[in-house]
């Protein structure tokens, strides 16, 4: 008995750690839209290794009386680096791997002979090279394919307002030549819409020719239960504002980034139990 006081006196402190963690856990999981699943356990496991590298990283430099602010940069700019170089066969990617970590010593390095040949403390030194960090991550940030309007778009814009001659953005369009698609239109009814699936994504899910806004104001509104109809069967969706606000595996009505109404299922593709096609016919009834 005395043995195990004093390992509990020892550890106490480990212990209430723990035990705080495991509370801020499971107040964390039954708030979560999703619950307690395999889905919302996997991503705050990868959030936490993320942290987890973060803490180690500053760690050491604590250890030693010391402190580093460029730390969460490093990882930014390792990251960028990796979706480039960490590619190809198992030889190419070793390599990559081993690129990564080489950039990773070399970022602390170069902090470590500023502040002892620089003479400089640890936290100005830091934040300097951490911003350098940053900026060259933005550099390698690949740009996606789907989300240009942030990775285009938006520097386009932002260089626009700071004077940017827009000749030097690309070559002039003529309006006459642009051609406008019209969109079949949706039959709307007071708890009642029926849309057009105008694309399916590669992830299956589904556009529709109808706005969000339009369904909220025919009582489809967030938190409303949906019965959908297509090609003969009936199936059943929650209106809601992300994927998540779903269990795995449920279907959701939500609106897409350009403010129209789309159907998807959380962490599954529609169209592997739904049989719709682009051109398809969608009714959506208030349940």
């Amino acid at each position: 008995m005395t043995e195990w006081r004093y390992w509990l006196s020892e550890q106490r402190g480990t212990l209430l750690a723990i035990g705080i963690f495991l509370v801020m856990f499971l107040i964390y999981s039954t708030n979560h839209p999703a619950g307690f699943s395999v889905n919302m356990v996997q991503t705050a496991a990868n959030k936490a290794t993320l942290l987890a590298f973060v803490a180690m990283a500053q760690a050491i430099v604590v250890i030693t009386a010391g402190i580093d602010l460029s730390v969460g940069m490093i990882l930014t700019l390792t990251n960028c680096l990796a979706s480039w170089i960490v590619v190809g066969t198992a030889t190419e990617t070793a390599l990559g791997v081993i690129g990564v970590l080489g950039t990773g010593l070399v970022c602390g390095m170069i902090n470590g002979a500023i502040v002892i040949f620089g003479r400089l403390q640890p936290s100005v030194t830091t934040i300097a090279t951490g911003a350098m960090y940053y900026g060259i991550a933005l550099f390698l940030q690949p740009v996606s394919r789907t989300f240009h309007g942030r990775d285009v778009f938006a520097p386009v814009a932002g260089h626009l307002a700071a004077g940017l001659d827009p000749a030097q953005v690309g070559p002039v369009v003529d309006p006459a030549t642009l051609v406008r698609i019209d969109l079949p239109p949706a039959q709307l009814e007071q708890g009642h819409v029926r849309a057009t699936a105008m694309a399916i994504d590669r992830f299956g899910n589904v556009a529709l020719s109808v706005r969000g806004a339009e369904l909220d104001r025919h009582g489809l509104a967030t938190g409303a239960r949906i019965e959908i109809s297509a090609a003969d069967s009936r199936y059943f969706a929650l209106r809601a504002r992300t994927f998540a606000d779903v269990r795995v595996g449920e279907m959701v009505v939500f609106d897409d980034s350009s403010g129209w109404a789309a159907l998807a299922m959380n962490s599954g593709s529609i169209i592997d139990i739904c049989d719709i096609e682009r051109g398809d016919v969608i009714d959506l009834r208030l349940r």
